[in-house]
């Protein structure tokens, strides 16, 4: 709303033509005089108004008139932040305070926090989805996550853990030049013998840390390159320089996809 501060001059200005002129000695006559008087009050009523609407918008509003408005927004200012920053998280609190549970609420909302150029949104029948972001953008701890987007969330729809994609080096193994299946050896001693993964709906794919070198970083992945030559022995070698990473799962309290 723009600030008016010359209410009394165009009250004047909107007096018949009769009333305008004033005295010769330039005074106000009888009549703009109480006029003036009337149309003071609303000035004063009119610059009361405005210093509200400044001192408490959101836009406009610093320092401790700021944070009355995080107690209202049920969020609190960091030690140490600034104006600027607390106030941008106070606009996209007041977002989420009013999101209406539409995939395209929770899609926006976990765009802005991981800072992502693309989001995944899946639905699960009956009432469930799940999300996948390439942001990298992550709160601390990550499980903040979970609870955000459940909080924009329809009542009675459940939401599941969120996949965090690499974008810069998507999963593969180093001496593949395209992304490849992921395949399972069943008999270790016919390395040649490969089968597709596949798991079952809410089973976990396990890497045993102490089948590996170093199992106090934990187990990961490895290529097994072989020359297979009629005249040569098999020579194994393995190598994963490279390659990129599988998709970090976030999730909490053990949630998982529902059964499809």
């Amino acid at each position: 709303m723009t600030a008016i501060t010359n209410h009394v001059q165009r009250a004047l200005v909107l007096l018949a033509s009769q009333f305008k002129e004033s005295k010769a000695n330039g005074e106000l006559n009888n009549l703009q005089k109480l006029v003036k008087i009337f149309v003071q009050q609303l000035q004063e009523l009119d610059d009361v108004n405005q210093q509200l609407l400044l001192e408490r918008s959101l836009d406009t509003s610093v320092g401790t008139q700021l944070n009355g408005l995080g107690e209202i927004l049920g969020l609190e200012r960091y030690d140490g932040e600034d104006d600027s920053d607390y106030r941008e998280r106070l606009k996209f609190q007041s977002f989420i305070n009013s999101a209406d549970g539409t995939p395209e609420v929770a899609i926006n909302v976990l765009k802005v926090i991981t800072d992502a150029s693309k989001v995944w949104y899946n639905e699960y029948y009956p009432a469930a989805y799940q999300m996948a972001t390439n942001g990298q953008a992550l709160p601390n701890p990550a499980e903040q996550l979970i609870d955000l987007i459940q909080s924009v969330s329809p009542a009675g729809v459940q939401y599941v853990p969120i996949t965090v994609i690499d974008p810069e080096s998507p999963f593969v193994f180093s001496a593949d030049p395209l992304l490849d299946l992921l395949a399972v050896v069943p008999d270790e001693n016919n390395l040649l013998d490969q089968y597709n993964v596949e798991v079952d709906t809410g089973e976990l794919i396990e890497v045993q840390a102490g089948q590996f070198p170093n199992p106090t970083l934990g187990g990961y992945f490895s290529e097994a390159i072989w020359t297979n030559e009629p005249t040569l022995p098999i020579i194994y070698d393995f190598n994963n320089d490279g390659a990129g990473r599988l998709s970090e799962v976030i999730q909490k309290d053990g949630s998982q996809a529902p059964l499809a």
